[in-house]
């Protein structure tokens, strides 16, 4: 016999806020009101569903802190993030999923709507119609006297989360403690663990899609992991190779990369350049044959070496909290920060704006796994992500006017191509990321930025 517990995330960052920081939806964070209403509710979901045998997430962000909150009242049961649990997906499939999980005990799903209403009314009733929503925060328990099936499931309870929380208010709960007031190594292993299961999740899901967007977020996900090992570069062993292995697997994904950013370009403004589009197509569809069989492979090599994360630290390691120490890290990236924004103002130049657009990313990265804990960091994040958008595209235009000019060169444009139009609008284009660079990151806008970053850093020092 199984039971499955159904959860839909607490409250998060409504979409217009999100908008304004410059979030993605799968980024919004859980608000503090709806953290310590899901802390009590925790409390709540053990009092009335009993033990857990496994908790599974959605890893939208307001989902996977959800799925912590509650795994902070079951410290010994393994939190799993599964693509099946994302908005839209296949119900079928995800019931499969969870018919494979858990044969005996209780299963814990975090997800959203509608897509848990449908679910439930799929494993009560046998179709997708819901006759209720779950509302955020809430749950329901489901038994099965065999296996979770379509149709096969009695409901015990349907909890909405006031109920929850007044189930929990008669229990002395702890609020888990915050990432930035963890001791340095625990945090560390903290954030290794948590990369690695975003890159399992985003690999599992282009093996599954092969994609656009779930290989831009493969490469997020990479990205993220390397600027831990670099913005924490003297906690970690000099005798792991491991940066450098995931370094050569991000780079085995560049030349998709490249030419999706050159469709896209070509198509967004438009550039009339039919030929080369029809080129990089057939090389992006031959890209898109070899990295399904290549990116695995090598990533589940890192991923072995990954499952023991204490032994990639240093043995002796700063008695601070990671919070300082990030401080630390984030006060010495700003100084150069702020040194390439003063050096490109002076004298605009290809390899300056690369630089600074480089530092924008360190920056940002290390600040990122506090934006739901701190306003001042989630403050300094917003104009560092403008900066790096700013010059990410400063830098994708470079890229694509070296592009032309080379099949140009190599005579391998048709004749429908225009590449002299291509290349007057790509040059009104960039002449127009520096003017509004210079806006925005000279004199006050500068100040400002400056005072903004400081802020973050001491919000994480005095954590």
């Amino acid at each position: 016999m199984s039971r499955l517990l159904i959860v839909r995330h607490a409250i998060a960052l409504d979409r217009d806020e999100a908008h304004e920081r410059q979030l993605d939806d799968a980024d919004r964070p859980l608000t503090d009101k709806g953290r310590q209403r899901m802390i009590q509710g925790a409390a709540g979901i053990r009092v009335a569903a009993g033990p857990l045998e496994q908790i599974l997430s959605s890893p939208l962000s307001r989902a996977q802190q959800t799925g912590e909150i509650l795994r902070h009242e079951y410290p010994n049961t393994p939190l799993t993030l599964i693509n099946h649990l994302r908005p839209g997906q296949d119900i079928s499939a995800l019931i499969t999923t969870l018919a494979d999980t858990v044969n005996q005990g209780t299963l814990a799903v975090v997800g959203h709507e509608p897509g848990l209403s449908q679910l439930i009314s799929t494993l009560l009733c046998g179709n997708l119609q819901p006759a209720f929503r779950l509302k955020k925060g809430g749950a329901a328990l489901l038994d099965f006297h065999k296996e979770i099936g379509r149709g096969q499931g009695i409901l015990l309870w349907l909890l909405n989360p006031g109920q929850i929380r007044t189930l929990g208010g008669s229990r002395s709960m702890t609020p888990p403690e915050s990432l930035a007031a963890q001791p340095l190594a625990q945090g560390l292993i903290h954030l290794l663990r948590e990369q690695s299961t975003a890159i399992d999740s985003e690999c599992n899901r282009f093996l599954s899609s092969g994609d656009t967007e779930s290989l831009h977020d493969l490469r997020v996900a990479m990205r993220r992991l390397r600027a831990l090992f670099s913005g924490f570069s003297p906690c970690f062993s000099t005798d792991t190779s491991l940066p450098k292995k995931l370094r050569s697997l991000q780079q085995s994904t560049n030349t998709a990369r490249d030419l999706e950013v050159g469709l896209a370009l070509v198509d967004k403004w438009p550039l009339t350049l039919p030929g080369l589009r029809q080129q990089w197509q057939v090389q992006l569809d031959e890209e898109y044959r070899r990295l399904p069989e290549a990116v695995p492979a090598r990533w589940q090599e890192i991923s072995r070496e990954l499952q023991t994360p204490e032994r990639l630290l240093e043995r002796t390691l700063p008695s601070t909290s990671l919070g300082a120490f990030t401080a630390a890290m984030e006060a010495k990236e700003t100084k150069k920060l702020l040194v390439e924004i003063k050096s490109l103002n002076r004298k605009w130049s290809k390899r300056r704006a690369h630089n600074l657009r480089i530092h924008s990313k360190r920056a940002r990265y290390l600040l990122d796994p506090y934006l739901d804990e701190s306003q001042a960091v989630a403050a300094a994040v917003t104009p560092l992500k403008r900066l790096q958008d700013l010059l990410g595209e400063y830098n994708d235009i470079v890229v694509l006017r070296q592009t032309i000019r080379a099949s140009l060169h190599h005579n391998l444009l048709s004749d429908s191509d225009r590449p002299r139009q291509a290349e007057r609008l790509l040059k009104q284009r960039a002449k127009k990321l520096r003017k509004l660079f210079l806006h925005d990151y000279t004199g006050k806008r500068e100040r400002c930025l400056q005072h903004t970053l400081h802020q973050a850093g001491d919000s994480l020092a005095h954590t």
